[in-house]
C-alpha cells in the first residue's frame, strides 16, 4: 500500500528492540526515555516522535478498568514534564531526526467529565519544553504561562 504514495512515509508504534521497518519510516517511540538515545542512534534511516511512556503517558497513576494498578507507574505531573527536557535525550547530530513529541492518554479510564483536567496542564507543558527546549523557565514562570 505504501509503494502506492512514494511521497508518503509509513509511521509505526515502537517501544524497541530489534524490529524491522522500512527505511524512511516515522517511528513514534514509547519505550522508556532512558532508551531513546541508543534507539536513535541506532536506527539512522528513521525519523521519530518522541512518546516515551514513563515521561509523556498521561493515563499512568490511576487505576485501569479492571481494579489492577498502573502498568506505567505514577501520575507524571505537568511539572515533571516541564522539567524534563527531552533533547538531551539524543545526540546533537540525530536531533535533526526528531520530529517532536506526543503526549498519549488513553480512554479506559477518561470521559467527558475528567479528560480536560487530565490533559490540559501537562500536555501544554509538554509542548512547551518542545517549543522552547533550551529556555531555562523558572517555577513561577512556568506555572503564568500553563494558566
Amino acid at each position: 500500500m505504501v509503494s502506492q504514495f512514494p511521497n508518503k512515509k509509513a509511521g509505526y508504534w515502537y517501544r524497541g528492540g530489534g524490529k524491522v521497518f522500512p527505511s524512511g519510516s516515522i517511528l513514534e517511540f514509547w519505550g522508556g526515555s532512558g532508551a531513546f538515545k541508543s534507539e536513535v542512534a541506532a536506527r539512522k534511516d528513521m525519523n521519530f516522535i518522541f512518546a516515551p511512556s514513563d515521561r509523556y503517558y498521561l493515563d499512568c497513576g490511576y487505576a485501569n478498568q479492571y481494579a489492577g494498578g498502573s502498568w506505567c507507574g505514577g501520575m507524571h505531573s505537568w511539572k515533571q514534564i516541564f522539567d524534563w527536557n527531552p533533547y538531551t535525550s539524543a545526540e546533537a547530530g540525530d536531533l535533526q531526526r526528531v520530529l517532536g513529541g506526543e503526549v498519549c492518554m488513553w480512554y479506559e479510564m477518561n470521559n467527558e467529565f475528567n479528560l480536560g483536567t487530565n490533559i490540559f496542564q501537562r500536555a501544554a507543558a509538554m509542548a512547551f519544553r518542545h517549543w522552547a527546549p533550551n529556555r531555562d523557565y523558572s517555577q513561577g514562570e512556568a506555572m503564568e504561562s500553563l494558566i
